[in-house]
């Protein structure tokens, strides 16, 4: 997260006995507490299949949820995540009867999204990937036709340009097929190429919006996502003039979807304003991919198939599913 200038709210209070006072004085400053620690986490409502048919994750009202279909039970883990120092969203996993059997106790990140992606990583697997060039079984395919930008960063032999949004995710025999791939590193421009910097992407279908991940996300190097400048505001047109929309996005680390007034197979982008970096003025984005049509999914072969996300709340709803406390 950014750092924001502190804020003071001022109250009128009557006079009271000391008491009295003490109470009130308390009572404002755990809300206030509350209020600053809890809004801090942001859950997206979504429903990801994680290991095998049976097993997922879904969000729910700023909530994070576990779910074994095969025992029909759930649990809520919002209280085990947390932002650390450096703005990233982590979960001190516990297992539990819902807990699918590869999942260990110990700390992991989260990269969550609306849809289609949903990242758990420990630093066991951090570790083992840094050290390697390309993944094992290879990029999976984000349907990018082309990405280009007019300007980009280039900095101790390293390219830091639109390309590598192809190159974001990955195959693994762990668990999902788009794992995050923070090798590859984000699409940056300096201070001095924004004026003159546009990003055009080609996408292999009609696509009906895109999932956009801001700033620096490097899970071995997760300082330089606050160190950096993240975006704030974007300007986005379909590269056939059909439209044209202007988007706030948030300063966080996790994928925000942005939503198109008619579907396109391609657009332009450029920054219109940004959030300031803590030590450089660099601005990065590291992730740009299309919004996955349901035969994008079978030509990814992407399964097993999410389950329906209003199918899982009727289950509550109706007591299919119990909640283990």
């Amino acid at each position: 997260m950014m750092r924001k200038k502190a804020c003071s709210m001022f109250f009128t209070v009557r006079q009271e006995e000391p008491a009295n006072m003490k109470r009130y004085f308390f009572a404002i400053l755990f809300f206030s507490f509350s209020a600053a620690v809890y809004s801090q986490v942001t859950i997206p409502d979504f429903v990801k299949t994680y290991g095998e048919d049976g097993f997922y994750f879904f969000g729910h009202n700023n909530r994070l949820y576990e779910c074994n279909d095969w025992i029909k039970k759930y649990r809520d883990i919002t209280d085990l995540c947390f932002l650390d120092n450096n703005g990233y969203l982590k979960i001190s996993y516990k297992t539990g009867e819902t807990s699918y059997f590869i999942l260990k106790e110990t700390e992991y990140y989260l990269l969550l999204a609306p849809r289609q992606y949903f990242i758990m990583d420990d630093n066991s697997w951090i570790d083992y990937y840094k050290t390697q060039s390309e993944p094992p079984y290879g990029y999976s395919n984000t349907f990018i036709k082309n990405s280009s930008s007019t300007v980009f960063l280039c900095e101790d032999g390293s390219e830091y340009s639109a390309d590598n949004f192809s190159r974001k995710f990955f195959a693994s025999d762990r668990t999902f097929m788009y794992n995050y791939w923070f090798n590859s590193p984000p699409l940056a421009v300096s201070a001095d190429q924004l004026g003159q910097f546009e990003i055009t992407i080609d996408f292999e279908h009609d696509v009906e919006g895109i999932l956009f991940l801001n700033g620096f996300v490097d899970f071995k190097r997760p300082h330089l996502y606050q160190n950096n400048r993240r975006v704030r505001e974007l300007a986005i047109a379909d590269k056939h003039g059909n439209f044209s929309i202007t988007k706030f996005v948030d300063d966080r680390i996790q994928f925000q979807e942005i939503q198109f007034p008619q579907m396109t197979d391609g657009i332009k982008i450029r920054v219109q304003s940004y959030f300031e970096g803590n030590k450089y003025t660099d601005i990065c984005i590291s992730s740009i991919t299309p919004v996955f049509s349901d035969e994008m999914k079978r030509k990814a072969r992407i399964f097993p198939i999410d389950p329906d996300y209003g199918e899982i709340l009727e289950k509550i709803r109706t007591g299919e599913y119990t909640e283990i406390k």
